[in-house]
């Protein structure tokens, strides 16, 4: 999980100067997924997964949307 919050933090700081929804998201995604991978199971955690796979379903962002699903299958 280090690993993935190091690139989620290394675009988030690439993208600073100019943000965009795509890279938000994915960073977004990638830190709730983090966590979750951790252990945290609280109901904060549950609604952001929720809406970060809501938000990849309106954005048709299919790929993102599985593991998310996943960890909030066994929430």
């Amino acid at each position: 999980w280090e690993g993935a919050e190091r690139y989620a933090a290394a675009l988030a700081a690439y993208t600073a100067p100019e943000p965009l929804p795509w890279s938000e998201f994915f960073v977004a995604r990638t830190q709730a997924l983090a966590r979750y991978g951790r252990g945290e199971r609280t109901a904060e955690l549950k609604v952001e997964l929720r809406a970060l796979h809501a938000q990849a379903e309106r954005a048709g962002l299919s790929v993102a949307a599985p593991a998310l699903r996943e960890a909030l299958a066994r929430l």
